[in-house]
């Protein structure tokens, strides 16, 4: 049995004294462990709480860097308990979601946030996802939007002079609409407020098409390369940099976005869209910026370099009057003037990522540090399954038998990591009728 002698020294570091199982002793200085590696809870402001819930018979896992040599955990707990390591490569913290036919109030929990089916209505910030698609797919498709973290706008008979800062960027409610002025408009129902305000966040460099003839250029320049899109009559060829214009002006736009965003003849770190025959050119990253853009006319490709909308972020019109904004690579702020006509709300699953295919949502940790997911109400509407455990390499068998401690303090575990750079530490509650209230915090060595 191993044992642990711990002090803190007046640097607000840990000097620790082991004894292993091998009766090696091991010393060791180290930072005060911040408790940072618990399940998350919705009052959280960094998506981490100090005490978690694991329901009866329910599995915990918590992931967490490595260090170089050993994790050492420790573990409390209020029911008779159970535990396994694992080590892996790269973060394989994951579970799926697997939706048939959900029904109307239905919900299922992720790291302790509930989100509820709705019969046509997603609103973010509430976690509320609608159902009234045509199949599970579509179902899944608007879970995702509430599970990926963001921030919510909602509008809500926004007034003239109500302000949003986002990102450092005032955009101001008008009568009417001026996007070069930052100005969105408030005149008219919130959701088509709300289409404005995401016009102006969005805002970026842009040409607009209008009749291009053959021979007309647009030029871009980027990391002191310049790329020149010649239209064809009617032919598009990526490696000529040349777009077809057989088409009307939002047609011939495509064919240009298709030139400008090819992976070979295109120009790197830049992916333009295309809206209506406007081609808008968004940045890849905080690092690639746009060096010139012109056109040889600037009444068929008039060109605005201005950008008056939020580098880095993409704003979303949601129901109801809400605009939902992720971050493409900048880190999000928002204020407003009125948090009632202008409320501000984050929501979704702080470091998960969650895609849709065929019904089945996928929950990928980025840097959230646990993952638990459990069907709720939902039942076999939501299957919830884990993928970790198939996904790392587990160190020995599984160890049973252990009792509450929750009174007396945190056990301490040892874990050898040899040079995995992913610990994991599976929590069982062993209790087959509670759910039991645990404490899990570890420091890497």
């Amino acid at each position: 049995m191993a044992m642990v002698i711990s002090g803190k020294r007046s640097d607000n570091t840990h000097h620790q004294v082991a004894i292993d199982d091998h009766d090696h002793l091991l010393v060791a200085s180290c930072p005060e462990p911040a408790a940072a590696t618990m399940l998350a809870d919705a009052s959280s402001t960094d998506g981490l709480a100090d005490i978690g819930t694991v329901p009866a018979s329910g599995t915990l896992v918590v992931c967490a860097p490595a260090g170089t040599e050993r994790k050492e955990w420790q573990v409390s707990s209020n029911k008779a308990w159970s535990y396994q390591f694992a080590r892996s490569q790269e973060k394989k913290l994951a579970a799926t979601l697997t939706l048939s036919s959900v029904a109307t109030t239905e919900n299922l929990t992720v790291n302790a946030k509930t989100f509820t089916a709705h019969t046509d209505t997603t609103v973010r910030k509430t976690g509320q996802f609608a159902i009234d698609g045509a199949d599970d797919t579509a179902d899944a498709a608007e879970l995702v939007k509430v599970l990926n973290p963001g921030t919510a706008v909602t509008l809500a008979n926004a007034s003239v002079d109500d302000t949003l800062t986002v990102c450092g960027r005032t955009y101001t409610a008008k009568a009417t609409a001026a996007i070069a002025s930052k100005q969105f408009s408030q005149a008219g129902t919130d959701a088509q407020d709300a289409t404005s305000l995401a016009a102006c966040l969005n805002h970026k460099a842009n040409v607009t098409l209008a009749s291009v003839t053959a021979g007309d250029t647009v030029v871009i320049g980027k990391d002191g390369t310049t790329y020149t899109f010649t239209a064809h009559a009617t032919t598009t060829t990526a490696a000529s940099r040349e777009f077809a214009i057989n088409g009307d002006n939002t047609a011939d736009a495509a064919e240009l976005v298709t030139c400008i965003n090819d992976a070979t003849y295109g120009v790197p770190g830049i992916t333009a869209s295309n809206v209506l025959g406007v081609l808008s050119l968004t940045r890849d990253s905080e690092n690639d910026v746009i060096d010139s853009i012109t056109s040889s006319n600037a009444t068929r490709l008039a060109v605005v370099t201005a950008v008056y909308g939020v580098p880095g972020i993409t704003a979303t019109v949601g129901d109801g009057g809400e605009v939902a904004l992720t971050s493409d690579w900048a880190t999000i702020t928002c204020t407003s003037s009125n948090s009632t006509r202008l409320n501000v709300a984050t929501y979704g699953i702080p470091g998960v990522t969650a895609t849709a295919a065929s019904g089945v949502v996928t929950l990928t940790a980025t840097t959230a540090t646990v993952l638990q997911a459990a069907s709720g109400t939902a039942g076999a509407h939501i299957v919830v399954a884990d993928t970790t455990q198939a996904n790392v390499l587990k160190d020995g068998a599984k160890v049973t038998g252990k009792g509450v401690n929750s009174t007396w303090g945190a056990e301490p575990l040892t874990q050898y990591t040899e040079g995995y750079p992913y610990a994991y530490l599976f929590f069982y509650n062993d209790d087959a009728a509670a759910a039991a209230t645990v404490t899990i915090d570890g420091v890497s060595l």
